[in-house]
């Protein structure tokens, strides 16, 4: 019984080996031409959020950890950096007499992975400009305003800093709460 079904497979795959062939040539050449797009691969300090085309959109609940992910050809992952990173701004402001100043502001962050899906979905890899920046601009111009020109510059340098670490903290924590 086992020598007749091998004989009867053996037959179909001679009859078919040419047709067999074709399609593992046509299956290989779509796999090697879509492979960025199959195979991800998420480095160290990093995470992925996954946009599924066809299954509901940004995955909010879950990212995707360092190492080696296989996803649909028509999804798209996107990658963060997760790690501390550092941006300057320069930033117009009214001092507590009047006088406008440049004030040039650090800002360092990093972003948290369990809220990434969000912040894809709603600011997109752009969040710096779009998102951090206007808000650490709102909260100087807010806590500047405060202090005198030779307070900013001296005395009250720490006391500002902490005013607007806070404040910008406490608002990012409001517009992502979910």
């Amino acid at each position: 019984m086992v020598k007749k079904i091998r004989e009867i497979v053996l037959k179909w795959f001679r009859r078919h080996v040419l047709s067999l062939s074709l399609l593992s040539l046509v299956f290989l050449f779509f796999l090697v031409l879509f492979a960025d797009r199959i195979f991800i691969s998420v480095s160290a300090g990093h995470a992925g959020v996954l946009w599924k085309r066809f299954a509901g959109g940004t995955v909010t609940e879950e990212t995707f950890a360092e190492g080696f992910h296989v996803i649909f050809p028509w999804n798209r992952m996107t990658i963060y950096n997760l790690r501390l990173k550092e941006a300057t701004d320069t930033v117009a402001v009214l001092a507590k007499d009047g006088l406008k100043l440049d004030v040039e502001v650090l800002i360092r962050y990093r972003l948290d992975e369990s809220n990434l899906g969000v912040l894809h979905k709603h600011m997109g890899a752009n969040f710096l400009k779009v998102l951090v920046l206007p808000e650490v601009n709102s909260q100087a111009r807010t806590v500047m305003s405060e202090f005198l020109p030779e307070e900013i510059y001296t005395v009250k340098r720490r006391e500002i800093q902490e005013a607007i670490q806070k404040g910008t903290a406490h608002e990012l924590r409001i517009k992502f709460r979910h």
